[in-house]
C-alpha cells in the first residue's frame, strides 16, 4: 500500500509539471475505453451473445447444396428449405447426430376475448424442444409422440437444423501484443528514437483517419442520394395497413368480395381521396418473379424476367404513379373476365414496340404448352416497388382478384389532410366488416420509406462516429508528439531564435512536422480508402468508390485537424525565451 500511494503521488506531481501531457493522456485512454466498450457491447449483443438452449456452440444449420428448383424458402441466410419427407429421411438414417430437429415459420390470427391479432408462429417438429433442452414455463412442450398424430405434419417444406454435432470451432486465439516500453529521459539518441516511433504512430493513424473519413464520405453520400431518388410516386399523405383473411380461413372469393367491401367503405370516410390494395406492399423488400412469355415472340429470343404484383382498382392513382397509356385496372376485371395486366414503361421497351405494347398478350412460364393469354391493357411510368436502391427493370401489374391464391393484402389511402387522422376510423369499419380480422403494419407510405432506409442510415452514422472518433484520437496524437518534439528541441530553437529567426519561421518548423504527417499519411491512407470503396461500392448508391468530392473533403478535413492540433505547440515554440531555453539542460 505504501509503494501504491508513494508511487500515485509521483504521478501527481508528473501530472502538475506536464499538464498538457496529461490530459492527452487521459483524454486518449478515455476515448480509447469508451469507443472499445461500446463496440463490444455491440459486437457481443449481435454476435457473441448465446442463444438460451442447451449447449448453444454445438447448434448448427443444415444447408442445401445444388441449384435451387421449384420454389424455396429460406432463413434470410442462405440456406435452401427442405422438404419434409427429406426431414424424415435424414433423421431415420441419422447416426452421427445427437438430434435432428425441422422448423418452417408462418403467419397466423390469434384470437382471445373477442379480439384477434396477428402473430408468428413456427411449425416444428415433435423432438424440437427435447432437442434444444427448453422446458415449458406452463403445460407441456411438443413431444416426438405428436409427430405421430394424424396430420401432425402439414408441412410442405422444412429447414433442417442440427444438433449435438461437436462443439463449434473455438475462436482463434491471438498471440500476446507486444507492449512498447516507456522510455526515460536518458540520452538524447534514446530520446530521438522515442520521438521516431512516435511520429510513424502518428502517421499510422492519419492514413486510418482518412480511410475512415473517406468510408464516411461515401456513406452519407449514399444516403443524401437515396433521400433525393426519383422514386416514381408521390408517399405524401398516403397511409397503408395490411390485413390477411386467408389466415381467418377466407377463400380467394371472399378474400376478394371482403377486398372490394373494405375499399368502397374506405373511400367513403371523410378526408379520403382514393383507396386501393394490393399483395405485396410498396418499399418493403417484398418481390415475386417470373419468366414471361409474349405472344409471337421469336422462340429463340431469352425469357424476360420480370417482377409483378397484383393490384386493385385506383392503384397508380393513389401512390401517385402516372399513366402513360391505356387505363388502369378496374373492378370489371374480376375473375370472370378475361385476364388484363398493366406493365411500366421499362417492360414495354423489353418489348420493342413503345407504346404498340397495348394490346399484346403474354403469359408467365415458358414451353410449347404455354398460352400466351393475358392482355396488357395499360403503361405506366416506371417507379419503385421493393426498395429504393433497386434499378429500373421490367414489371407486370395484374388484378389481385384475378389471383386464385389471394391471401394478404396491403391497402393504401390518399387523404387530403393528415392520413393518421384516419387510424381510428379505419380499425373501426375494418372491425365491422370483421371482428376477427386483425389490422396490422398501419404506418404512412413516407414512414415506410424512412424505414426502409434504417440499415444505410446506421451505417451512414456509425462510419461518421467512427470517423469522427479516429480524428480526435489522431489530433491528440499529433499534438502529443509535437509537444513532445518542440521540448526536445528547446535548445535548438532558442538558438534559431537567438540567431534572428521569426516567430513564423518558427511556427512553419512546427508545421512542416504535420506536413509529413500527412503526405505520408494520404500516401497510404488513400489507396487504402479506395480499395475500401471498391469493397462497398454494392451497397453505395449515386456515389463511385473513386469519388474525387469524398476524397478531396476527407483530406481537407484531416489537414484541418491536424493544423488544429499543431496549432498550440507551433505558438508555444514561437514564443520560446531564447536566454531560458539555452541555460535548460
Amino acid at each position: 500500500m505504501t509503494t501504491f500511494l508513494h508511487d500515485f503521488r509521483y504521478a501527481l506531481r508528473g501530472f502538475r509539471k506536464s499538464p498538457g501531457f496529461a490530459a492527452v493522456a487521459v483524454a486518449t485512454l478515455a476515448l480509447g475505453i469508451g469507443a472499445n466498450a461500446a463496440i463490444f457491447a455491440l459486437v457481443d449483443r449481435v454476435l457473441l451473445r448465446l442463444l438460451p438452449v442447451r449447449d448453444p456452440k454445438e447448434l448448427v444449420l443444415l444447408r442445401s447444396p445444388g441449384p435451387s428448383q421449384g420454389h424455396t424458402w429460406s432463413d434470410g441466410d442462405g440456406a435452401a428449405s427442405f422438404s419434409h419427407p427429406m426431414y424424415r429421411e435424414l433423421s431415420a438414417r441419422n447416426t452421427v447426430f445427437t438430434g435432428l430437429v425441422a422448423e418452417f415459420p408462418f403467419d397466423a390470427s390469434i384470437a382471445a376475448r373477442g379480439e384477434t391479432e396477428r402473430a408468428s408462429g413456427e411449425l416444428v417438429s415433435g423432438n424440437y424442444f427435447g432437442v434444444l433442452g427448453v422446458t415449458p414455463a406452463l403445460g407441456r412442450v411438443l413431444t416426438a409422440e405428436d409427430d405421430r398424430a394424424p396430420g401432425a405434419h402439414p408441412l410442405a417444406l422444412a429447414a433442417g437444423l442440427l444438433f449435438g454435432v461437436s462443439p463449434a470451432l473455438r475462436a482463434a486465439r491471438l498471440d500476446p501484443a507486444r507492449t512498447l516500453r516507456g522510455q526515460g529521459r536518458g540520452s538524447d539518441s534514446a530520446a530521438h528514437e522515442v520521438l521516431r516511433f512516435r511520429r510513424w504512430l502518428v502517421t499510422g493513424q492519419v492514413a486510418l483517419t482518412l480511410v475512415l473519413l473517406v468510408a464516411a464520405g461515401l456513406f452519407a453520400r449514399t444516403l443524401r442520394n437515396l433521400g433525393r431518388v426519383e422514386l416514381g410516386l408521390k408517399p405524401d399523405r398516403v397511409l397503408g395497413f395490411t390485413i390477411a383473411p386467408n389466415l381467418n380461413g377466407y377463400s380467394a372469393g371472399r378474400a376478394s368480395v371482403l377486398a372490394r367491401g373494405l375499399t368502397e367503405t374506405l373511400a367513403a370516410l371523410p378526408g379520403v381521396r382514393s383507396v386501393t390494395a394490393a399483395e405485396l406492399s410498396t418499399l418493403t423488400n417484398t418481390t415475386n418473379g417470373a419468366n414471361v412469355t409474349v405472344e409471337g415472340a421469336d422462340p429463340a429470343t431469352p425469357d424476360i424476367r420480370v417482377q409483378r404484383n397484383w393490384v386493385g382498382p385506383d392503384y397508380f392513382a393513389t401512390l401517385g404513379i402516372p399513366l402513360a397509356a391505356g387505363r388502369e385496372i378496374a373492378w370489371s376485371d374480376d375473375g370472370g373476365a378475361p385476364k388484363v395486366a398493366v406493365i411500366n414503361e421499362a417492360m414495354a421497351r423489353r418489348l420493342q414496340t413503345g407504346k404498340n405494347a397495348l394490346g399484346a398478350r403474354l403469359a408467365f412460364g415458358s414451353g410449347p404448352e404455354t398460352r400466351p393469354d393475358i392482355e396488357i391493357v395499360g403503361i405506366v411510368r416506371n417507379s419503385k416497388s421493393a426498395e429504393v436502391m433497386e434499378k429500373e427493370g421490367p414489371f407486370v401489374y395484374l388484378p389481385y382478384f384475378q389471383d386464385p391464391k389471394l391471401g394478404r393484402l396491403t391497402f393504401y389511402l390518399r387523404a387530403s389532410g393528415d392520413p393518421a387522422l384516419l387510424v381510428s376510423s379505419i380499425r373501426g369499419e375494418a372491425r365491422r366488416l370483421d371482428s376477427q380480422l386483425p389490422i396490422y403494419d398501419v404506418k404512412s407510405l413516407e414512414v415506410q420509406i424512412a424505414e426502409s432506409l434504417v440499415p444505410q442510415r446506421l451505417i451512414s452514422l456509425l462510419s461518421a462516429a467512427f470517423g469522427g472518433l479516429a480524428a480526435l484520437l489522431a489530433a491528440l496524437g499529433i499534438y502529443g508528439v509535437l509537444a513532445f518534439s518542440v521540448a526536445q528541441r528547446r535548445q535548438e530553437i532558442g538558438v534559431r531564435i537567438a540567431l534572428g529567426a521569426e516567430p513564423s519561421t518558427v511556427r512553419g518548423l512546427i508545421f512542416s512536422e504535420v506536413a509529413r504527417f500527412l503526405l505520408v499519411g494520404a500516401a497510404i491512407g488513400l489507396p487504402a480508402a479506395y480499395a475500401l470503396g471498391r469493397a462497398v461500392e454494392s451497397i453505395l448508391f449515386g456515389v463511385r468508390a473513386s469519388d474525387l468530392p469524398v476524397f478531396a473533403a476527407g483530406a481537407a478535413l484531416m489537414a484541418a485537424v491536424s493544423l488544429a492540433a499543431a496549432w498550440p505547440s507551433a505558438r508555444r515554440a514561437a514564443r520560446t525565451d531564447p536566454m531560458d531555453a539555452l541555460r535548460s539542460e
